[in-house]
């Protein structure tokens, strides 16, 4: 809320989209065709199942864009002594 963080059902469709073209690719199917994604995508969403992690993913995607603006980076360059010592 406090970052006005809305998705709707675009939002969900890009990510089913995303989602679908990433299983063409493992299969060695890049370049598939944006109406056969859509498809895909589309039957997707019709399992309830589906919805909730595609919906989840969304948010979290519009969270983080949401969350990279609110933040600086203070970058500095530490030893590997240093870096581990704050894990400890």
């Amino acid at each position: 809320k406090k970052f006005e963080v809305k998705i709707d059902d675009n939002d969900v469709l890009a990510v089913a989209k995303d989602a679908t073209r990433d299983q063409f690719a493992q299969y060695g199917m890049a370049n598939v065709p944006e109406d056969l994604l859509e498809n895909y995508a589309k039957e997707m969403l019709k399992k309830k199942e589906n919805v909730d992690g595609l919906v989840n993913r969304a948010i979290e995607s519009k969270l983080a864009v949401a969350l990279k603006e609110q933040i600086s980076l203070d970058e500095k360059t530490i030893s590997l002594d240093e870096f581990n010592k704050m894990f400890q």
